[in-house]
């Protein structure tokens, strides 16, 4: 069975680079991505990888969910966790992270008297996992295109490769566990991805069920989680945030804004002390902003409600009480805002608010039980400020996540929080992608977001 599932991963890879092969890539001007150069194909190949999530895959996770305890599942995740320890001692060894290599070995010793199950270094301190796509992106081998793989979904050429390598990197492969050890690399692949796609269930329910556009914000969400664990590469290298960058040019101050980041330190040092005692204002104003919306949130979604209507009436007084919603539909859009017509700008208005508050409706039951503590405030330029935080689930059930908050501070208007990062992908700058993605479909055409959103209002 073993070499039968090494044989499938085989085929698999093999399958796709022959689709590559045949497929034409599309002119730069007509990709809905300039990453995204097999666009035709890779939406095929996704549409079947979401046929097969949907018949298979989404309703063993829901039984999964249902039938397994919490802690069968815990241990579950734990193993998948321990099984990618030496791919994450070697790849951190190459990057010259020596520190969380040595973490990773002694992680996967003591927790291999389990075989990973049991995680029994619980309370100290976790390595951070790395992949040998990150250490090709480290030694500067270029990204490569964005393929679409069956059955292991989207993915660059780089991260593709990378993913082979650490396949047979698997410690079970050199331990020779016995029959025992056998069966479990047997049931490891299939296994783990149902363990990942449980643990993840409602977040990819929403993008598979509720995006204008599935493929285009799974690829979006993609390259920026990616961004994210890239961004530490080699000590002492220095990488641009791309979503820092999009604010900037948003705000009309990109070339500023690059070069902030890179002389702030210096600049810091130099301020005067009313300058400084101005920031340290601007800062707490902005936590305070969130902090408030937090509890407003709680309070909300924890009400009881006679009807839709009125929870509707709640998410739309939420948001004009904390958000800028003007700025998060003009950069929704995009470029093509400024190409839009009135007519088109009032409708998309219309209704980008209409299926934005019925989703956020939807999602309060989600939300029950959920708390959020501010924890720190990051200035972003003249005009933004990011708040972090945590959201925990007193319940244990959902682990912790990092949410932070895009609070726009211009010095002539109140605070109004623009965009949400959760765990360090921005739900705007998706959101922008998406859109964008649909108009370009679609020869440039602003109506074609519109009748989309169109459609999406009706099935709220």
């Amino acid at each position: 069975m073993r070499r039968q599932l090494r044989a499938l991963t085989t085929l698999t890879m093999i399958l796709c680079a022959a689709c590559l092969g045949a497929c034409t890539s599309l002119p730069v001007d007509e990709r809905s991505d300039a990453r995204d150069p097999y666009e035709e194909t890779n939406r095929k190949i996704f549409a079947f990888n979401m046929a097969a999530d949907s018949y298979v895959l989404e309703p063993v996770a829901s039984g999964y969910r249902s039938a397994a305890p919490q802690p069968v599942q815990t241990a579950v995740s734990n193993h998948v966790n321990w099984v990618s320890l030496p791919s994450t001692a070697v790849n951190s060894t190459l990057q010259g992270k020596f520190e969380n290599a040595a973490l990773a070995v002694l992680h996967f010793a003591v927790n291999g008297l389990t075989l990973g199950f049991a995680n029994l270094t619980e309370d100290d301190v976790q390595p951070t996992q790395e992949d040998f796509g990150q250490t090709l992106a480290a030694a500067n081998v270029p990204e490569g295109a964005y393929i679409e793989v069956p059955l292991l979904g989207g993915q660059s050429v780089r991260a593709f490769s990378g993913r082979v390598v650490d396949f047979v990197l698997n410690p079970l492969s050199a331990l020779q566990a016995g029959q025992v050890g056998e069966t479990v690399q047997t049931a490891q692949m299939p296994v783990g991805i149902v363990s990942t796609r449980a643990q993840y269930f409602d977040q990819i329910n929403e993008v598979k069920y509720n995006s204008l556009d599935p493929y285009a914000r799974t690829r979006s969400v993609y390259y920026q989680r990616r961004e994210g664990l890239l961004a530490d590469r080699l000590p002492g290298q220095i990488v641009a945030d791309a979503n820092d960058d999009a604010f900037d040019e948003f705000f009309g101050d990109e070339s500023m804004g690059a070069i902030l980041r890179f002389v702030m330190p210096v600049l810091a040092a130099l301020w005067l002390s009313s300058t400084s005692a101005q920031a340290d204002a601007r800062l707490e104003t902005a936590k305070s902003l969130v902090s408030d919306m937090a509890i407003a949130v709680k309070e909300a979604v924890e009400a009881d409600y006679a009807d839709e209507a009125a929870r509707l009436a709640a998410v739309n007084d939420l948001l004009d009480r904390y958000f800028d919603f003007e700025g998060i539909t003009r950069f929704s859009a995009g470029r093509y805002w400024r190409a839009a017509t009135e007519a088109e700008k009032a409708d998309y208005t219309h209704l980008f608010r209409t299926v934005l508050t019925g989703l956020a409706a939807r999602q309060f039951d989600q939300l029950k039980g959920l708390d959020y503590t501010v924890t720190d405030a990051v200035s972003k330029g003249d005009r933004l400020v990011l708040v972090t935080g945590t959201m925990s689930d007193p319940s244990g059930t959902n682990p912790d996540a990092i949410v932070s908050w895009r609070v726009a501070t211009p010095a002539d208007k109140e605070q109004r929080i623009i965009d949400v990062e959760i765990e360090n992908i921005s739900m705007l700058i998706t959101q922008q992608q998406e859109n964008t993605a649909i108009i370009r479909k679609n020869g440039g055409q602003f109506s074609a977001l519109i009748d989309v959103l169109k459609k999406s209002a009706q099935d709220l």
